[in-house]
């Protein structure tokens, strides 16, 4: 009989976790006849993120990323189509390894890109089965949140 290999650790987990990622809303209208040489401008679209207060209790915080184009027009403007997606996704934080003093600018700052991927997905999916040039959001150049911890003691104690 074989023997089976060793278990071997996984990942290390880092001290945000995703507990889910959901689609909040995907919309497409078209104002024109579908057509995969009709291509919009990638600057003319509008992202926006936001998120919930921290559940201390729960130890959650849940944030959301939407993109969309053709919503809001001026009067005389012509848009081919209008595009709504929104993604969502809740998070479970350890506070032993994240601060909870870093977890706003968390939010704010680094958690939407976490969306982004899916919004990506999901606007060229949308937009190439309803007939037009799929849309491919630019990739984007990711922040970074430093967190400085204080060395561990690793000398033995002396009496």
């Amino acid at each position: 009989m074989a023997e089976s290999a060793p278990e071997l650790p996984g990942p290390p987990l880092y001290p945000i976790q995703a507990n889910f990622i959901a689609v909040r809303e995907l919309y497409i209208k078209s104002h024109t006849p579908p057509n995969q040489r009709l291509g919009i401008n990638a600057n003319e679209l509008i992202l926006k993120s936001s998120h919930t207060d921290y559940d201390e209790e729960r130890h959650v915080i849940e944030i959301s990323a939407q993109v969309e184009y053709g919503i809001e027009t001026k009067p005389g403007e012509a848009v081919p189509y209008s595009l709504r997606v929104h993604i969502m996704g809740q998070f479970q934080i350890d506070e032993s390894g994240f601060g909870k003093d870093k977890i706003d600018l968390w939010a704010r700052v680094n958690a939407p890109y976490i969306l982004y991927p899916y919004l990506r997905e999901h606007v060229f999916a949308l937009t190439a089965r309803s007939g037009f040039d799929p849309l491919l959001l630019p990739m984007v150049l990711l922040p970074t949140l430093k967190i400085d911890r204080k060395p561990v003691n690793t000398e033995p104690a002396t009496v």
